[in-house]
Formats: C-alpha cells, structure tokens, sequence
C-alpha cells in the first residue's frame, strides 16, 4: 500500500510539473539548468512523499499520532541509521539518468538518441527515407530587419516550436544548416 501511495502521488505530481510548470521552460534555459532544476524538484517531491507516507504508515502502525511517531525512536532510527538516504541517494542518481535521457531526446530526437546509444550511425547500411528540407522563407531580409541578436532568438523559438511537430510525427532532424532544417522519416511513418 505504502509503494503503490508513493508511486501515485509522485506520478501524479512530476505529470502535473511536466505539463505546467516546466513546459516552457527549454525555452529560456540551458540544458544543465533545466535537468538540475527537475532533479531538485522531483527529488524533493519523492523524498517528501516517501517521508510522509512511511510517517503516517507507521503511525498508524504503532496507534500513534505523526508527531509522537516521528520523535519516536523506531522512526528516528529509520531516518538517521536504516534506508531513508540510501532511498534518498537512489532517487538523485535515477531522477538525474532519467531526466538526462528525457532532454537529450527531447533535444536530439528520440530516435536520434536511441540509435546513437545502440551504435546504429557506427555501421553504414541502405535504408528509405522521405526528407523533408523546411527553409525558412526571407530569412535574410529577416535577419537585417530584426539584427543579429533578435534574429538568434527567433531561430530559437522557431526550432523549439518545430521540435514538437516533428516528434509527434516519429520524424528525426538529420541536422540544421543555418535557418534550415533537415528532418526525415522512416517510409512507413512518414508516408502515414
């Protein structure tokens, strides 16, 4: 009961910040600060959440009110001399692989990250592909009317509002040149 608690709670609650709270995020931030900022999060939430539980759980246990529970010595000593930071410590290194795969992938292309961690760019081999070439139209009469700084951000902001669009349709991005972007599919997907 106590796992299946924790895990709801926790679940429910990293959907909740993934949806709303750090949605925009990438936007604004570097990589390094986004996967640190997560971590701390969901680190927090799960560590509280586990706290919580486990208090309630054996102060049921024991018929005890929280608080007697908690300056109890059983739950002390679960704190200070069991498992409570090995949970802790398991949580830090799991949420941050988890995290760093998720924003790589996100940044990169799942398929991109997944055939570069399996060796498949080490091995050339004949495969079909539909390409797409997405230029952006004017972009050089763009770049002199906005400068170069705001012209960057524009690039940024069109890039990140393509990145969606293209993983919602199994597509990679075999790379940007300049305002350009190269994306492609596998037949059967992009066909469809």
């Amino acid at each position: 009961i106590n796992g299946i608690t924790i895990g709801v709670v926790c679940g429910g609650a990293v959907a909740w910040c993934e949806m709303f709270v750090f949605t925009s995020m990438g936007r604004r931030r570097n990589l390094i600060s986004i996967i640190s900022l997560k971590v701390i999060a969901y680190v927090f939430i799960l560590t509280f959440t586990i706290f919580v539980v486990i208090l309630i759980s054996r102060s049921i246990q024991s018929g005890q009110d929280p608080i007697t529970t908690f300056y109890g010595e059983p739950f002390q000593h679960l704190l200070f001399q069991e498992d409570f930071h090995i949970m802790v410590l398991y949580a830090i290194v799991m949420m941050t692989i988890i995290i760093f795969t998720k924003e790589m992938g996100r940044k990169m292309g799942q398929q991109v990250l997944v055939n570069f961690i399996t060796g498949k760019y080490s091995r050339p081999y004949y495969e079909e592909r539909i390409f797409m070439f997405l230029d952006l139209d004017a972009s050089s009469s763009l770049a002199e009317t906005l400068g170069d700084f705001k012209y960057h951000q524009f690039l940024n902001e069109f890039y990140y509002d393509i990145a969606d669009e293209i993983v919602d349709t199994h597509g990679e991005i075999y790379h940007y040149v300049g305002d350009e972007v190269v994306v492609s599919w596998k037949m059967k997907r992009g066909l469809a």
